[in-house]
């Protein structure tokens, strides 16, 4: 599903075109993309293995990282795979063409180290899944979702303290504007919120939870609010959600959609929109003791639908993935350093994944995946040294 793409660009062109002008929060560096990073491209998906990653990376305990492809195998529904550090992939997982299938987020581990992670459809009218995979492969369907529970599962779970596997739906519930979810790890499932359609909570939530050193979850919706540019949220494990800060698109940006991550000093939570703001390319933005701070203005003329930060080898300088216009787009690695300086790093030959943000490796590069492009145009595994 391309949300950002239905929604954003008529918005963009008719209500922001014209209204916005001047300098924001943060700055762009001037000059070319600096030479120094090199993208060394690792695989590229032929289909058979897999096609279309929407969902980025996570290195495993066992050294390995797993991934998620929507579509591609041999019954054209999606796979998992298994990538070794030095690039090595294989398929240990095929979704079957009748089964739960069209997998779009990443996956996560669990403290069992089983892997977890959400398909977008299922059989006999579910909408979408929740699977276990253990790292040799076996697999099984912890629950298929009713519409009242919730649709178009687009982000990945988080593994809570508690034992539980928190997650958000984009749409469905009792008002079919999106709900919060928790299973079990024995597949008990609960709706704990629905985000009713008047909006003063927030509609279509569309990134995943971020579990707070306060042991409460916080969150975003990309829509709805009281400006109805989305929300940002906090909410208890009971499902008690408290919006803390609406979104306005037209200063400090509109339809929040990557995960939050937590600042290099953990006091502080850090998060992108996908549109709006000053420059028309959404917003990087930081809420710390009740107050909202909005850090920079991304440059549409340069690139717009930033995926999640990453904190990068120093972690006072975060990592994402743009879309560079003009069409076809390919993307691109920005950065947004301690200073609130954006700068542009280093081209990729492909499309990058909307929801698939930057990985950091334990050597200080990044991995990144491409959902088009590459060899054949199914998609791609590459990694960025040199930052």
């Amino acid at each position: 599903m391309d949300w950002l793409g239905r929604w954003s660009e008529p918005l963009l062109r008719g209500a922001l075109a014209g209204l916005l002008g001047g300098a924001g929060a943060g700055a762009w560096a001037g000059g070319p993309i600096d030479a120094t990073p090199v993208v060394d491209y690792l695989d590229h998906f032929q289909g058979r293995d897999g096609s279309g990653p929407r969902g980025g990376l996570i290195l495993a305990t066992d050294g390995n990282y797993y991934g998620t492809t929507f579509a591609g195998g041999s019954k054209h529904d999606g796979v998992v795979f298994r990538m070794t550090p030095d690039g090595a992939l294989t398929v240990i997982h095929e979704f079957p063409a009748q089964g739960d299938h069209g997998p779009e987020s990443a996956l996560v581990q669990g403290a069992d180290g089983d892997l977890y992670g959400t398909t977008a459809e299922s059989p006999g009218g579910a909408s979408g899944s929740i699977f276990r995979l253990a790292l040799d492969g076996s697999f099984e369907t912890l629950h298929r979702l009713t519409p009242d529970e919730g649709t178009l599962l687009i982000s990945e779970l988080v593994a809570s303290r508690d034992g539980f596997l928190y997650g958000t739906a984009f749409a469905g519930g009792a008002d079919g504007m999106g709900t919060v979810i928790r299973i079990s790890r024995s597949g008990h499932f609960e709706r704990l919120v629905s985000f009713p359609r008047s909006g003063e909570l927030g509609l279509y939530p569309e990134a995943p939870l971020l579990e707070g050193d306060d042991g409460n979850f916080y969150g975003t919706t990309s829509r709805g609010g009281a400006q109805d540019g989305g929300t940002l949220f906090r909410m208890t494990p009971a499902g008690e959600l408290t919006v803390l800060h609406d979104f306005d698109f037209f200063g400090d940006g509109g339809s929040p959609a990557g995960r939050l991550v937590r600042s290099a000093d953990r006091s502080a939570l850090l998060g992108v929109t996908q549109i709006g703001g000053a420059l028309e390319g959404g917003t990087a933005y930081a809420y710390a003791d009740g107050r909202f701070t909005k850090l920079a203005d991304f440059d549409r003329s340069v690139g717009w639908a930033p995926t999640a930060l990453t904190p990068g080898p120093d972690p006072a300088t975060c990592y994402f993935f743009m879309l560079t216009p003009p069409y076809p787009q390919q993307g691109e690695l920005m950065s947004l350093d301690a200073t609130n300086r954006v700068r542009r790093v280093v081209d990729v030959k492909g499309h990058t994944a909307q929801h698939g943000p930057p990985t950091l490796a334990p050597d200080g590069t990044l991995l990144g995946v491409l959902e088009s492009g590459g060899k054949g145009g199914h998609g791609g595994i590459f990694r960025i040294s040199g930052l």
